[in-house]
């Protein structure tokens, strides 16, 4: 007897040995063969990261802390005048794939940190009299909880599909599963995407990639 893809990307989803990078592409395959697209598109993109033009999920913006490097004090906060500042200086979207997140998670660093772009870090220097460029600096739990929503959905999505009778045979959906597949809305937008506030935040994001060091 022949397995049920469906029911199997629901086991790896629960499965937290399983890495969520090969829980994309199992996924893939199940949303590429039943034609649904706008949920493969989302796949896609956290499988091979985000662009400046893509929409970002909510879920991947990632609040830190601004710090100077001081070469008698070490790593110091940076204070911003007011609340909107310090904001716009402290949240900031994650572009990179999932694949890459889960090498920065199991590479344990001590400390995760993220550029600001070239214009925004010599503005931040110059306001704050600093000869060393300010860097936000974040938490692994952060970056584990985008991986871990990730995971979330994609076990919600399959969910969706075994109350809709789809499960797949083997690899193979049936003419009816696909065209139930057809007629079945998963909201995107709602679910995953969110209502995008604070979108402004994501502007001069070509520096976004997080870095790790011991």
């Amino acid at each position: 007897m022949n397995s049920h893809i469906v029911i199997e990307l629901q086991q790896n989803a629960l499965d937290s040995s399983v890495k969520v990078s090969d829980l994309l592409r199992k996924a893939s395959v199940v949303a590429r063969k039943l034609n649904i697209k706008e949920f493969e598109n989302w796949l896609t993109h956290e499988l091979n990261g985000y662009e400046d033009n893509d929409k970002i999920p909510n879920y991947r913006k990632l609040k830190g802390e601004v710090k100077v490097w001081n070469p008698y004090r070490g790593w110091q906060p940076v204070s911003f005048d007011n609340n909107q500042t310090e904001e716009i200086m402290t949240y900031r979207f994650t572009k990179q794939s999932i694949s890459e997140l889960e090498a920065l998670i199991d590479s344990k660093p001590e400390q995760v940190t993220m550029k600001f772009p070239s214009e925004t870090e010599l503005s931040l220097m110059k306001n704050i009299r600093s000869l060393t460029p300010p860097i936000l600096h974040l938490s692994i739990p952060q970056i584990f909880s985008v991986t871990d929503r990730v995971r979330n959905i994609i076990l919600d999505w399959s969910l969706k599909l075994e109350e809709n009778g789809i499960l797949g045979d083997g690899l193979t959906f049936s003419k009816e599963e696909k065209q139930i597949a057809s007629q079945i809305v998963y909201n995107v937008t709602t679910n995953i995407y969110g209502n995008m506030e604070n979108s402004n935040i994501q502007q001069n994001s070509s520096d976004s990639n997080l870095s790790s060091s011991k």
